[in-house]
């Protein structure tokens, strides 16, 4: 027994585990709210559009998975699955992208780069289905496009391979293919760091802000990078307590205001504003410059799309910035909740439920928000429901139910304002709402 022993140890002081490998996956897949990425049977991990994570396992096969929810039962439904064999070394990047009827990944690889090594590595590929053929370039910071040559000039799913470029700050540009007076994007200046590896995937944002194409960027972490030359959007809600319309000006340009005469309860279009770490926002009533009756801030990124939900009561407005992401999920409809209706306190439960239901007991509020305020863009299963808004920490009813219906694909607003009668509030249905 003794020898035995002694053998099962040597045997175990002789085993190695198989070598590690870097994994990386990247969500580039807009007609998903989010999806979730599993490698065998194990805890899935959720990501966003346009976000990555990094994974290291043993060298081995594995069969990989690509899951989002039933739409019906709520349950993991698995839309991608595939084998890879990932091998001790090579970093594997597992690109998940759409067509819009389809999903499906790219699986880049790259060599290893030394510890050691000076300069950096690099791969690129073009995920933004519907788009046009691009030229990708790789520039140094502030040295231009003119004279250089592109990376590579990549149609959908094309891909320029793993190649070593010098380490340093560099600046992305893409513009049509063979015209480098189209700039489609150009980046903010980012630093490559020597020893490393990243990936740069043009992808299709589809709504996600307002410009066609971004580049997400996979190293250790993800980064996104927007057009640098693209303004931002803005768009305003006056639901202001007295039901005035209201003049909305920016950077003190009233003549003419960016919106005149915003009526009540109504959501503008967007507008082009420019990008500014704290854009003015100037409100007054209809021709009246001279009331201000706010004088703030909103933070206005490159290509951003933004809603300013304006309320409160006469000569004391106050704002709420939200940033928007408008794709249109084909899966569900996405619902967003604003409240302006300060006069239910604490706060309002907004409830979407099965129609005819009265017991609200049975269920969690979609959103409880304090006056004013609102919600994310909230994914909801098509469907016919009631809308009921209930008094927070209590059972009064406050509005409804109203009859709803959601469709796949849509974008949807709900807002609450005060009642005449100062106790309940009014319901506004926004955006595709009929």
């Amino acid at each position: 027994m003794l020898a035995l022993a002694l053998t099962l140890a040597a045997c175990d002081t002789g085993r190695k585990r198989p070598p590690e490998t870097t994994v990386r996956v990247l969500n580039v897949a807009p007609s998903f709210f989010s999806l979730d990425y599993l490698r065998e049977e194990t805890q899935p991990s959720n990501l966003e559009f346009r976000s990555g994570t990094v994974f290291q396992y043993d060298e081995d096969t594995y069969d990989f998975h690509i899951q989002t929810q039933d739409d019906v039962t709520g349950a993991p439904l698995r839309i991608l699955s595939f084998p890879q064999k990932v091998v001790a070394g090579t970093t594997y990047t597992f690109v998940i992208y759409d067509t819009g009827t389809a999903i499906d990944r790219v699986v880049l690889e790259a060599p290893p780069i030394p510890a050691t090594a000076t300069d950096t590595e690099i791969d690129v590929l073009n995920a933004a289905s519907g788009q046009p053929a691009m030229d990708f370039y790789l520039t140094t910071t502030n040295s231009g496009i003119v004279g250089a040559t592109p990376v590579g000039t990549l149609a959908f799913l094309q891909e320029v391979a793993a190649r070593r470029v010098a380490a340093g700050d560099y600046e992305i540009t893409v513009t049509a293919a063979g015209d480098p007076s189209n700039v489609l994007l150009k980046s903010q200046s980012f630093n490559l760091p020597a020893a490393k590896y990243s990936s740069f995937v043009i992808a299709a944002n589809e709504g996600a802000d307002n410009n066609p194409i971004s580049v997400v960027a996979l190293g250790d972490t993800s980064s996104v990078f927007s057009n640098v030359l693209a303004p931002a959007s803005l768009r305003v809600i006056n639901s202001a307590v007295d039901q005035a319309p209201r003049d909305v000006a920016v950077d003190g340009q009233f003549s003419p205001p960016l919106f005149s005469a915003v009526p009540f309860k109504t959501k503008t279009a967007y507008a082009s504003v420019p990008v500014s770490a704290a854009l003015k926002i100037n409100v007054t009533p209809p021709g009246n410059p001279g009331v201000l009756e706010l004088d703030s801030t909103v933070p206005t990124g490159p290509t951003t799309l933004n809603t300013v939900l304006i309320g409160g009561p006469p000569g004391a407005l106050t704002q709420v910035n939200f940033v928007e992401d408008n794709r249109r999920i084909p899966a569900v409809g996405r619902l967003q909740f604003y409240n302006s209706a300060p006069q239910i306190l604490p706060s309002i439960d907004f409830f979407i439920v099965p129609t005819g239901t009265t017991d609200l007991t049975l269920f969690l509020p979609y959103a409880s928000l304090l006056s004013p305020g609102g919600s994310a863009q909230l994914p909801v299963v098509p469907g016919t429901y009631d809308l009921t808004l209930r008094q927070t920490a209590t059972t009064t009813v406050v509005a409804g139910p109203i009859p709803i219906t959601i469709n796949r694909g849509g974008l949807y607003g709900v807002l609450a304002t005060n009642n005449a009668n100062g106790v309940s509030a009014d319901v506004t249905l926004l955006d595709d709402f009929p």
